[in-house]
């Protein structure tokens, strides 16, 4: 067999697939390549996904106009120059593959100006057509690509939709300004500016990407043990996201993906968040050079560590020991809060501390820094003045899934429902419940009343138990058949709940359908609405009636009757967000896990006081349901202790 020396132009278009893999990779090779130049300003702009159009501009030193030829050529670099210098690798770019790449399949052009010459250089390639020519221009470089892959059609229909590619594309963009907090960047969409920063520190860049009530939940860790150095930003408990998006973890410059980090982090949490729950977080990592091999994938995302349980290690107790002394501080905090004004009740924050200037706080002077003129505010959380004084720990009654029904209401409820459906009654707040998720304020006088479905009949029938009582407003103590049970109220209601819902949501043949007078019109971001778009069969497969209507918008005609009471455009949010983060989940365990969360929010709260009665009710409703062990999310429903066992607690009996 003939072996064939390849000619530059097809090796460089094998070597394209290696870098090039859609427009975002181009955006992260010419802004590491910015960066490397020492570019105190960088401008970005997209058209139609970056599959017609990217510029990327920067006031970096600019090439000479001798160099400017080599820059494009296979292998060229002015990063590293011998061997030695792979050990040690401090600039982002350095394998010389990005530019030859990116002309190799695209329209592309350079214009660049070194910063002691008085003119530029200006080189465009059009496949094997080179035109090179003087310019004037500003010092720095502008790198413009067009009709991306229209020599490779292969490549160019394994793209997504604009829309998802210009997704694709805003997400890095978010992360290089967070990685990169002493530039300044702007990030234009087909002509709109939609992001920006003013290079003045990562406080600064957070406030760039994330909405003051996202703010006001992430505080400032740092650590340096080792020669390693661990700083940046975490979320509490009270901000998690339902993918790992917005966690972002930079190596000495670098933004990395790295999954033994990612589950490191995680850990450190511990029980603090619910399964599918993901914190939000940037954090760097300073570790010496020579202590790192970047040189591992031409993505360059993968790094080697010298010393990697010694890194895991700092990150860990980074992470652990910040969330602890943020819990610590608050909760030191809250006792000392004016008591007598208990409606508003807020975390004090003492700026007196000079760690506080880094903890959690943004200041409604610092928060009123960032310029937000002529930025799209459709594709950015709506930066506003806020004082970190006037945040509260109480819930967002616009985060509650479903309402607060008491335990037995929840089920009377559905079936008087269901009755009107049946008999062609139409609940005339069901839309409102369903938009707001309205707490249902007479759910425990529900109870009390006695409006359940159980008989007082089952109740007396029953002799063979004794309510020992309530303690602590959350847990029953029960004696049964020579057994001490200790019940937890919330967890085994929550599971009863969960097994009902899920009975309902399987009976796929008999599900109810509940048409709506008026549909729902929901608006939605453009990822969640690109991935619901893909997904509509799915959930009118699950007893949904869903249409595209519009820009980012959606009308639901028709629900299952199971999510009466759910915030309909939370539920379908929560939908979109795990579709986000697992592309290969089914849409029926993504409703498992929001089920959960359905049944998790309606079920009876700790601290809630019952009468004996009431107790009586709920465990006769236990035996009928063989007392579930576990609730949903995996914690204990009840343990119990035989009497044998107590009387060798108290030596009666050996």
């Amino acid at each position: 067999m003939k072996i064939n020396i390849l000619s530059p132009n097809i090796y460089n278009l094998i070597a394209a697939g290696e870098v090039v893999e859609n427009p975002s990779s181009i955006i992260k090779e010419l802004t590491e390549n910015s960066i490397d130049a020492s570019a105190n300003n960088i401008s970005i702009h997209i058209e139609d996904g970056g599959i017609k159009a990217i510029i990327v501009s920067d006031d970096g030193i600019g090439i000479p106009q001798s160099e400017i030829e080599k820059a494009v050529l296979p292998h060229s670099t002015s990063k590293i120059n011998t061997a030695n210098d792979l050990n040690s690798i401090s600039t982002l770019g350095f394998r010389g593959e990005a530019l030859a790449s990116i002309s190799a399949v695209s329209d592309f052009e350079i214009k660049s100006r070194y910063y002691n010459e008085e003119f530029g250089k200006c080189l465009k390639i059009k496949g094997n057509q080179k035109n090179i020519s003087s310019c004037g221009a500003n010092i720095g470089t502008t790198i413009t690509v067009k009709n991306l892959f229209f020599n490779t059609p292969a490549r160019y229909k394994f793209l997504g939709s604009v829309k998802n590619e210009e997704n694709k594309i805003t997400r890095l963009v978010k992360k290089i300004i967070l990685s990169n907090p002493d530039i300044a960047f702007k990030y234009y969409v087909n002509s709109t500016l939609t992001l920006a920063s003013d290079g003045n520190g990562l406080e600064s860049a957070l406030k760039s990407i994330y909405a003051p009530n996202e703010l006001k939940n992430l505080f400032y860790v740092e650590n340096n043990i080792n020669k390693i150095k661990v700083f940046g930003y975490i979320s509490n408990r009270n901000l998690t996201k339902f993918n790992k998006n917005d966690q972002l973890i930079i190596v000495n410059g670098r933004i990395i993906e790295d999954i033994k980090i990612t589950s490191t982090i995680q850990n450190a949490y511990g029980d603090r968040l619910m399964k599918r729950n993901f914190p939000v977080y940037v954090l760097n990592i300073i570790v010496p050079f020579d202590d790192v091999d970047i040189n591992v994938h031409p993505n360059k995302k993968e790094i080697r560590f010298a010393t990697s349980s010694k890194v895991l290690g700092s990150i860990y107790n980074t992470v652990k020991q910040g969330l602890e002394d943020y819990e610590k501080r608050n909760k030191i905090n809250l006792f000392n809060t004016n008591l007598d004004n208990s409606d508003n009740l807020t975390l004090e924050i003492d700026r007196n501390q000079k760690s506080s200037d880094k903890d959690v706080i943004f200041s409604e002077n610092e928060i009123n820094k960032i310029d937000e003129s002529n930025i799209n505010l459709t594709n950015k959380p709506n930066i506003t003045s806020i004082n970190i004084d006037n945040f509260t720990e109480k819930e967002d009654p616009s985060d509650v899934l479903i309402e607060n029904y008491s335990f037995f209401d929840f089920y009377e409820k559905k079936e008087q429902t269901k009755d009107n459906l049946i008999n062609g009654q139409n609940n005339e707040h069901t839309k409102d419940n369903l938009i707001n998720g309205q707490n249902n304020e007479h759910a425990k006088d529900n109870l009390i009343n006695g409006q359940n479905k159980l008989s007082n009949e089952n109740i007396l029938n029953s002799k063979n138990y004794f309510v020992v009582g309530q303690v602590f407003g959350t847990y029953i103590l029960i004696e049964y058949n020579d057994e001490l049970y200790f019940i937890d109220q919330h967890a085994v209601h929550e599971r009863i709940i969960f097994d009902n819902l899920m009975t309902q949501f399987n009976d796929t043949e008999n599900i109810i359908v509940q048409p709506l007078l008026v549909p729902f019109i929901l608006d939605f971001e453009n990822e969640e609405y690109e991935i619901l778009s893909e997904n509509i069969k799915y959930l009118n497969d699950i007893g949904f009636s869903v249409e595209l209507f519009g820009t980012n918008t959606l009308k639901i005609n028709s629900i299952p009757i199971i999510f009466e009471n759910v915030n309909i455009h939370k539920f379908i949010k929560l939908t979109a967000q795990y579709l986000i983060s697992e592309e290969k989940i089914k849409l029926k365990d993504i409703a498992k896990d929001i089920i959960a969360k359905m049944a998790c929010s309606a079920a009876i709260k700790g601290n809630t006081k019952f009468s004996t009665e009431e107790i009586q009710s709920i465990f006769i409703y236990l035996l009928e349901n063989n007392f579930p062990e576990q609730c949903p999310h995996g914690r204990p429903t009840f343990f119990k202790f035989s009497k044998v066992d107590i009387e060798k607690k108290f030596k009666r009996r050996q």
